[in-house]
């Protein structure tokens, strides 16, 4: 099945990496290193990077991202009201940003879906996936799969669909073809301009 975002390398995921986290960035930035990758802000690692710097890291990533056409993954905890100032701020175009491990409100998937987003929601939502839906139709899903085991894997985004599928009144085919579209514009920018990916 089709996987958004996870750490296990499967032909079928858009993003594998968490490189360029508050928990595992090395400063300074090597922008030029940079390709599709995972970058956010995360209030737990406050006392290693404050929220202001990691806000101008941040910044900095998405810059160049925007500049060489780099797809990004968005990581955020507890600081979503700052990752909105920040695409906000950006002003990336539509498809080439996406928010993995989406748990938030309908109100800000529709804020993210005016800005272009795509949301990524994966097995730990426990909201109205429906409302979600309504509220950003650029709905993807994802394991965030960080284990080894393929049959696991599988398992995982088995029961996601399943569930995700029921609430939509959709076949799972036809959510997996939903999921494939949406996620385009993204691929479609991993392989387009500088042939990095």
């Amino acid at each position: 099945m089709f996987d958004c975002h996870c750490h296990f390398v499967t032909d079928n995921a858009v993003c594998f990496s968490a490189e360029l986290l508050p928990d595992r960035i090395e400063l300074p930035v090597q922008y030029e290193l940079i390709s599709s990758s995972e970058a956010g802000l995360d209030a737990r690692y406050n006392d290693r990077i404050p929220m202001e710097k990691q806000v101008k890291i941040l910044c900095g990533i998405l810059e160049y991202a925007k500049k060489e056409a780099i797809p990004v993954s968005l990581h955020c905890v507890r600081a979503t009201g700052l990752m909105l100032d920040v695409i906000r701020k950006t002003g990336f175009a539509e498809g080439m940003l996406m928010w993995h491990g989406f748990t938030g409100s309908k109100e800000t998937a529709s804020e993210l879906g005016k800005l272009g987003v795509i949301v990524s929601i994966g097995p730990r939502y426990h909201g109205d996936v429906k409302a979600l839906f309504e509220a950003n139709g650029r709905l993807v899903l994802e394991s965030d799969y960080e284990g080894t085991s393929r049959a696991e894997h599988e398992q995982i985004m088995i029961r996601h669909y399943k569930r995700c599928a029921s609430e939509l009144g959709m076949s799972i085919k036809e959510l997996e073809e939903h999921c494939r579209e949406t996620a385009k514009a993204f691929t479609d920018y991993k392989t387009a301009g500088t042939g990095k990916n």
